[in-house]
């Protein structure tokens, strides 16, 4: 996500030409996983990651060359080779990555770039479909695109029948699925389309700006979140404390839920070292549909005591509510100092919005994306 919002927010300053470089399919292995993105400048200057650097500076002229047209191109590496390891591929990948480069247009905003900003600004989820290979007689441009969100459709690939089909494969991501590519047959040709989910940024509510509470906001915002932080003492929560959080927020845990908004991209983490506190801030996110992911800094003990608390208050802790209670928090990395502890709660929500155990990478038996 970090790398996204640098593009976004650099494309707002070219002046003149430049393009855009997508990873759309990957056969094997990637440091990468598709949607990873890669914006080049024409003097060749670069945001955004799309490999281990492998593959930037063969990119990075392939698009100096595109960026003088308005066709893309979608350029294949073989890295499976034992060959590669003398080309200089051999840096870790074993897969053939495919990657779609487009130039962008030095006066008209790319439609692409901007349907993300606006995701991300509202909030909302959204798949962008685009055409990246046609064959045969099929009517059907490269580079061609489906916008999809829930206010409805908008296209620039004017073809009914591959529109239809296109359409009904981008509801299926927006309904949970993950990005990926998809070759589509019709009487007259083949259109292989990528499919990519679009999600808001990850928000962290943090309570509690205690100095534990500060690398915890460095790390999330280094990720690309936006980081909330609150507390009721004045002299804690400041902006000079938190330079790298979205806002900084004093108010009483009881009046939280007037300053803040949460979604399915929100996490929580309670952390205010005070028991009352923290018993009325557990009580307001646990009574919400979400988050899903609620940190809650103390030791076992604390916890059971705060749900014990809850019950009696009337809250029925269900076996669903627990679940949704990470405490003690942060992943078992034998944390003590409040850097370390940092590390350990950020890797955890993000083990857990990914979908991750957050185990060891050298355990897993299935490849890492």
């Amino acid at each position: 996500m970090k790398d996204l919002t640098d593009i976004l927010n650099a494309y707002q300053k070219i002046d003149g030409r430049a393009a855009l470089a997508t990873v759309v399919k990957i056969v094997g292995t990637a440091y990468r996983k598709p949607g990873a993105r890669l914006l080049i400048r024409s003097d060749g200057s670069t945001v955004g990651t799309i490999s281990g650097g492998c593959l930037e500076g063969d990119v990075v002229e392939k698009a100096k060359k595109l960026m003088a047209g308005d066709n893309p191109q979608l350029a294949v590496f073989d890295m499976t080779g034992a060959e590669d390891d003398l080309w200089g591929y051999g840096q870790g990948c074993n897969g053939v990555i495919h990657v779609f480069i487009e130039p962008l247009d030095p006066v008209k905003i790319s439609r692409q770039l901007q349907f993300i900003r606006r995701c991300h600004e509202e909030r909302t989820q959204g798949v962008i479909a685009t055409v990246i290979r046609v064959e045969g007689e099929l009517k059907v441009g490269v580079g061609s695109r489906m916008y999809l969100t829930a206010k409805g459709i908008e296209e620039t690939i004017r073809h009914p029948v591959v529109s239809a089909a296109i359409a009904e494969e981008a509801q299926v991501v927006y309904s949970g699925g993950n990005s990926r590519p998809r070759e589509f047959r019709f009487t007259d040709g083949v259109a292989e389309v990528f499919f990519e989910a679009v999600h808001a940024p990850l928000v962290l509510i943090l309570a509690g700006a205690g100095s534990n509470a500060m690398p915890v906001v460095r790390m999330a915002s280094q990720l690309g979140w936006q980081v909330t932080v609150s507390d009721h003492r004045p002299a804690l929560a400041t902006r000079e404390r938190f330079p790298d959080a979205r806002s900084v927020v004093v108010c009483r845990p009881e009046e939280l839920e007037r300053h803040v908004s949460i979604d399915d991209r929100t996490a929580a983490v309670i952390m205010t070292h005070q028991f009352q506190h923290d018993l009325t801030l557990l009580r307001f996110f646990l009574s919400k549909e979400v988050p899903w992911y609620v940190g809650l800094l103390g030791n076992k003990n604390r916890r059971e005591l705060l749900f014990q608390k809850l019950e009696e208050s009337g809250l029925a802790m269900s076996s669903d509510l627990r679940s949704r209670v990470y405490g003690p928090v942060g992943l078992d990395v034998g944390a003590e100092n409040p850097e370390e502890i940092a590390l350990a709660i950020i890797a955890e929500i993000q083990s857990v919005f990914s979908g991750r155990s957050g185990g060891f990478m050298r355990d897993r038996t299935s490849t890492i994306h």
